[in-house]
């Protein structure tokens, strides 16, 4: 198997469509309508399921889709879905099955605290959608709230093989499964208006040695000769990725954060802004969002990458969850992704100014900020202690 393979970068593929979608009921009114055109099989993998009026809606969506014939397998993270695990003792159609990563079990065989973070829907192996939205009304807006900032993209053609085979991965608890090699199509097999768009799945899995998301997010911010645009909603970069993200700064590309002015963890809010300063006097630009909660895991590079999927920029993502990612080298889908996302973020965020930040940041502030940085370094290391713990008791059961 090629080295990539085993780092977490499946291969390049050639011919695949590509819609940009954000959240809010558009979204998952596409998301709706992919489980109904379905025919045959939908493997679905998100961290969150909330049974909630969208979460209620979704799994209506799946069960009739089970009924007419088309087996549905949902896999689904213990700790994220918890309020689902009471469906699983109601009577399921046999077309539809629930499994939940990692239940909280003292002698589970997989390490404590290790999260499936993916959201990933692929229907009938050729549509796909992955990005960062999970199934609740944070972000779908149904309730009447501003619904959570995040964004997805939906992909047809020779990638969603590779998707598919992430699933199935995960739903048998990462068995070997046998990557066999995917014929190339031509455009005519797929459609008149298919474009090459050079699309490759990136996965980020410790446990598995696997770190391809953010090896890719070092190597263009390490390589980038113009422009870098990264949306995160859990910044808490590595002290490796500080050091890229102002060097590159420093060599003149225009390096742009745009980062969350609320967020659902005040903790983390707080350990971002611990980095606020540094960035600003290296000549980074951060922007906060702040017409709700940011929630999206997406950057732009050059104007001819981007990278979307469940990835957060922190040790969290790194070490503690599983995520899936897709990155796209194509000028055209690239440069019109990053004018959409901008047209709509920029004019509802405050940029953060370095004087202003500076006159702001008064001791207080700098204490707040250094502690909450503290605090979720000790919470973390607790988190990779018990996962080392429990993965050597799975070892011994």
């Amino acid at each position: 198997m090629n080295w990539r393979f085993k780092i977490g970068i499946y291969p390049w593929r050639s011919f695949n469509q590509t819609k940009f979608l954000q959240s809010g009921a558009h979204f998952f009114e596409e998301l709706l309508d992919c489980i109904h055109n379905s025919k045959s099989e939908i493997q679905f993998q998100v961290y969150i399921f909330e049974w909630d009026t969208t979460g209620k809606k979704i799994w209506e969506a799946l069960e009739d889709a089970a009924k007419r014939g088309v087996l549905v397998s949902l896999h689904l993270d213990a700790y994220g879905s918890s309020n689902f695990l009471s469906l699983t003792q109601n009577q399921l159609h046999p077309n539809l099955r629930i499994a939940f990563y990692s239940p909280f079990k003292l002698w589970s065989k997989q390490p404590l605290g290790m999260r499936l973070h993916h959201k990933i829907m692929v229907f009938d192996r050729n549509i796909a959608l992955i990005g960062g939205i999970n199934i609740a009304n944070h972000y779908s807006g149904y309730e009447g709230n501003k619904p959570w900032l995040d964004f997805a993209i939906k992909l047809s053609g020779e990638i969603t093989k590779d998707l598919h085979r992430i699933c199935q991965k995960t739903g048998n608890r990462f068995k070997r499964v046998r990557f066999e090699p995917i014929k190339s199509l031509i455009p005519s097999e797929l459609g008149s208006n298919q474009e090459q768009n050079h699309i490759r799945v990136l996965e980020n899995n410790w446990l598995k040695g696997k770190f391809g998301i953010s090896k890719q997010y070092k190597a263009q911010t390490r390589f980038c000769k113009k422009e870098l645009w990264i949306i995160n909603s859990y910044f808490v970069p590595s002290n490796a990725l500080l050091r890229l993200l102002k060097k590159a700064a420093n060599r003149k590309v225009s390096v742009n954060l745009i980062l969350g002015g609320q967020s659902d963890v005040q903790l983390v809010k707080y350990a971002s802004e611990f980095f606020y300063n540094d960035l600003l006097k290296a000549g980074v630009t951060i922007y906060e969002y702040k017409e709700s909660v940011l929630h999206a895991k997406l950057a732009f590079a050059d104007d001819n990458w981007m990278c979307i999927g469940s990835y957060n920029l922190n040790h969290l993502s790194d070490f503690g969850s599983i995520e899936c990612n897709v990155e796209i080298r194509n000028e055209l889908v690239a440069s019109q992704c990053k004018s959409e996302l901008l047209s709509y973020t920029l004019p509802l965020s405050n940029k953060i100014e370095v004087k202003a930040y500076s006159d702001k940041d008064s001791r207080i502030i700098r204490m707040r900020n250094f502690f909450s940085f503290q605090l979720l370094r000790i919470l973390l290391n607790l988190l990779f202690f018990f996962q080392r713990k429990s993965k050597k008791l799975g070892k011994e059961a």
